[in-house]
């Protein structure tokens, strides 16, 4: 194995623990070690305290958007009981993006990550349960603020004021056709996967 330093991050085969880009590095045939168990150690104490710094730095640049974001999580866990990938799509005015809860094996367990609709072409930041909303640094989509606004006070009865409004159901993403799936926003499948009312109890 050749001895250099790493250009991108990466995880140590040997111990597990995840280094900073420049650490001095093992690499061949696409493996990479540290090259002491001392190095190991201080690569998990740099990463902690990048780590702690990022988070204070997020945590000064949280935003509360209000508590209509625990109807949000509780449609979204409760999609998660049926689907397995469940994903709120909103559009308004150009805007679009969405909303997923992020996995156990994430960098941030639990929380709602608002994203572009498509990977890899914008992440906007991280939302925690009572609806404070972390933002990525950098320029954000014209409307976000507007969406994660009306979604913090009305719940999930914005969800279903988005899709009548954009005649697009924001669980699936698809068009509104049946005059009863217009009124209300989505359609009685979306309804029953994601715990919101059909029928009678939607009128």
């Amino acid at each position: 194995m050749k001895k250099l330093k790493a250009k991108y991050p990466g995880k140590c085969l040997k111990c597990g623990c995840r280094f900073l880009a420049g650490t001095t590095i093992l690499w061949g045939h696409g493996n990479c070690e540290l090259v002491t168990t001392e190095e190991c150690e201080a690569a998990k104490a740099l990463a902690a305290e990048v780590a702690e710094a990022l988070a204070a730095e997020a945590a000064a640049n949280a935003k509360p958007l209000g508590n209509g974001w625990n109807e949000v999580f509780e449609a979204l866990e409760q999609a998660g009981q049926k689907l397995k990938w469940p994903k709120i799509i909103v559009e308004w005015k150009g805007t679009e993006i969405k909303l997923s809860i992020a996995g156990p094996k994430s960098k941030v367990p639990g929380v709602i990550n608002v994203a572009a609709p498509k990977y890899g072409h914008g992440f906007y930041g991280r939302i925690a349960k009572g609806g404070l909303f972390t933002p990525m640094p950098g320029a954000l989509p014209e409307h976000l603020g507007f969406i994660l606004g009306g979604l913090g006070a009305g719940g999930k009865e914005a969800l279903a004021e988005f899709g009548k409004t954009t005649g697009h159901c924001v669980f699936c993403n698809t068009g509104l056709e049946d005059e009863k799936s217009l009124k209300v926003g989505y359609g009685p499948v979306c309804a029953k996967n994601w715990g919101m009312p059909w029928g009678k109890k939607a009128a």
